[in-house]
């Protein structure tokens, strides 16, 4: 079949197939070799994605006059930054040593409290003109009072001693997801 053509199998592969393949193998490793630095690049996939979803917004801007998207750009952007907290306090991860494996979990489930608020609240905003000075101050009024209590409070623990989720979590979650 091939010979025919001329062209062998190994031209017609997409060099952005290899390094798919080649990315999977690695992040495969990472994960049964070191946990922390499988949790942290996982984790890093979705801040830029986030981030990336949130300049396209930002460059759109003047194009965009629906504030749904406005909303979920913005949103996601506070969202990633408060993800950037919880990877670099997660167990393994010497960034912000100071910081609990408690109030990394604790910032992790801000974030999805705050993924989630965005996603119900953007509907709200479509077919509205966006008003992007207003957004950006109250996301970053929420995230900051968010990351101050989680760093500031003595919140209840979300580990129980012998290592498993305490209620408190499920709780958040199932609150978070309802």
């Amino acid at each position: 079949m091939f010979a025919k053509t001329g062209k062998s199998i190994i031209r017609k592969i997409d060099p952005a197939l290899i390094l798919m393949i080649l990315a999977f193998f690695l992040i495969n490793y990472f994960g049964y070799s070191n946990h922390a630095l499988f949790h942290f690049m996982a984790e890093l996939v979705t801040v830029i994605i986030s981030c990336s979803l949130f300049l396209f917004v930002w460059i759109m801007r003047e194009k965009i006059e629906n504030g749904y998207f406005s909303v979920i750009g913005i949103g996601l952007l506070f969202v990633s930054i408060l993800d950037l907290f919880h990877i670099l306090s997660f167990e393994g991860m010497a960034a912000l040593s100071s910081i609990s494996l408690d109030q990394s979990i604790y910032f992790w489930l801000a974030a999805r409290l705050l993924q989630g608020l965005t996603f119900l609240i953007a509907p709200v905003c479509a077919g509205r003109t966006a008003k992007y000075r207003l957004a950006v101050l109250l996301y970053a009024a929420v995230s900051t009072l968010a990351g101050l209590f989680i760093y500031r409070f003595d919140l209840p623990a979300i580990l129980n001693p012998d290592g498993n989720f305490s209620s408190i979590r499920l709780i958040l979650e199932l609150a978070i997801s309802s």
